[in-house]
């Protein structure tokens, strides 16, 4: 039989169940609290979010945090909370229009999350964000294309324009005196032909720090570059000279290096060009050796250009002082042509130590002698007299002959005698 649940019943021993609920719910709030103690955390590197930075620029002036670029944290609160948090659950704030006359403005921090932010304690390990501000300038600087690869073999890289030319960029004054170069960089990696493309700007300063996100705005982002490739060709140097050395002087030999260059420019000039002339060596007055450097870039035809970084020739001049031999003439050594003997009779008179002088360099004329000469006159269609005649010598392009003294010559008529005695002889 079951037992009837009475009124009575449930108010049976009515303390003793009340103090077994009370123990129950003591227990369960101990068992809690051991499992989910509060704990400490520490969090770092939350970034800083400025905010109303419009506050200062609308005062002619910029500004770059110079110190509290982030923030770090301690997080206390539930263990069941606490463990689970990163700088990712946190959003760190620097209102810059609170800005003290330090240049320093408080930084706050707070969950992203109303549930976390509700059940943790926040504090900020260092919550001063320091501000670095200057007046505002405008620059313009030139660009500068900047070449990355090289182009294909037998090809060479042309001139580069921008356009625009000119960039104003606008910043802290500092970084703007600090900017070296603005750059434009392209990739011409194979490239066999000219091509436009679109290219970043940056700059940097003189020891090649990018300074591009130091707080300067560009008024163009990008520029169009226009690169000229152009086709090789390698071609002689040619060297022509003016003028004459100093008198007694001879120029003996003109060296240069390269006696060959390579160029590049538009095929139609390129194929008209076969050699690189230079024409205006002096060499006047000139009494010994000299060497001079030459800038060919002056000599190239218009829409031509030169093939890498040298642009100079070195050419060297020798100079050599000629040397005057002086050879005594008997007239046994002239040779009289053109004689016509059965008439007349021919006598050579020379002047007392008649002579000869060849002038040359001494390798050349060391041995030349008379003989080598060939002295001679002609006599013909000369009659009877008496003649002031010049005599000719055997010339060459290794010297040369110095002579103005005249020799006389004395014809005669035979008498009738001794022309029939050699026409008998010759019968």
């Amino acid at each position: 039989m079951k037992q009837r649940l009475t009124k009575s019943n449930i108010f049976n021993n009515l303390g003793l169940k009340l103090l077994a609920v009370l123990i129950a719910i003591i227990t369960w709030l101990v068992v809690m609290n051991i499992s989910d103690y509060t704990v400490t955390k520490t969090i770092t590197g939350i970034t800083v979010v400025t905010e109303n930075g419009n506050a200062i620029e609308s005062l002619g002036k910029v500004y770059d945090v110079s110190n509290g670029k982030t923030v770090d944290i301690i997080v206390k609160g539930p263990r069941s909370v606490v463990d689970g948090l990163s700088k990712e659950d946190f959003v760190a704030r620097a209102d810059l229009s609170k800005l003290s006359i330090t240049n320093t403005v408080t930084v706050t921090v707070e969950a992203k999350s109303e549930s976390v932010e509700s059940r943790v304690d926040i504090n900020i390990v260092d919550d001063i964000l320091k501000l670095s501000i200057e007046d505002k300038k405008s620059q313009q600087f030139p660009i500068k294309v900047v070449y990355t690869g090289d182009v294909a073999q037998g090809y060479s890289l042309g001139k580069a324009t921008t356009t625009p030319n000119l960039i104003t960029i606008e910043g802290p004054e500092s970084v703007l005196g600090s900017i070296n170069e603005v750059r434009a960089v392209v990739n011409i990696e194979g490239k066999t032909g000219s091509f436009d493309e679109l290219a970043d700007i940056k700059c940097f300063d003189a020891y090649g720090t990018d300074l591009s996100d130091k707080n300067i705005t560009f008024d163009t982002k990008t520029v169009t570059v226009k690169t000229k490739i152009y086709a090789t060709k390698e071609v002689p140097v040619k060297i022509n000279t003016t003028g004459d050395p100093a008198d007694g002087y001879l120029c003996t030999g003109i060296n240069y290096n390269p006696t060959s260059v390579t160029i590049c420019g538009e095929d139609e000039i390129l194929k008209r060009t076969a050699a690189i002339y230079i024409s205006d060596i002096d060499l006047s007055d000139l009494n010994g050796d000299k060497e001079v450097n030459i800038d060919i870039s002056n000599y190239l035809p218009e829409g031509i250009y030169l093939v890498g970084d040298n642009n100079e020739i070195a050419v060297s001049i020798s100079i050599e002082k000629l040397i005057d031999k002086k050879l005594v003439v008997n007239s046994n050594a002239i040779k009289i042509n053109d004689k016509d003997e059965s008439i007349y009779e021919y006598e050579l008179k020379l002047p007392q130590n008649y002579s000869v002088t060849v002038s040359g360099l001494n390798k050349y004329i060391k041995d030349v002698n008379v003989s080598l000469l060939s002295p001679e006159l002609s006599v013909k269609d000369l009659g009877e007299g008496e003649y002031q005649l010049s005599v000719t010598y055997k010339t060459s392009d290794d010297y040369s002959i110095k002579n103005d003294t005249k020799v006389t010559m004395v014809i005669k008529k035979k008498t009738t005698e001794e022309s029939e005695t050699e026409s008998s002889t010759e019968e």
